[in-house]
């Protein structure tokens, strides 16, 4: 899990990096305003408070690649405001 992956400029290159020398597994990277609903374990929803944040699912394969496969996300809208 790497969080603030959108708002800290060093927080990507060095997640990616982990992933890739295989320092860190790979994992979710979720950007400031985004949430990863889970059930069982297994991510059902991503939902956002922030338009275009997201989650991304990081991933090395047996060469080293890194991949970001980024989810869709629900925007949330606060409701009783005008």
């Amino acid at each position: 899990m790497c969080p603030h992956y959108d708002s800290e400029p060093e927080r990507r290159p060095g997640y990616l990096t982990a992933v890739k020398d295989r320092a860190l597994p790979g994992g979710w990277a979720v950007d400031d305003g985004a949430a990863g609903v889970f059930t069982d374990g297994r991510l059902v929803e991503v939902v956002t408070r922030k338009p275009g944040a997201t989650l991304r699912r990081v991933s090395a394969d047996a060469d080293g690649a890194v991949t970001e496969v980024a989810r869709p996300a629900r925007l949330l809208r606060a409701q009783g405001l005008t």
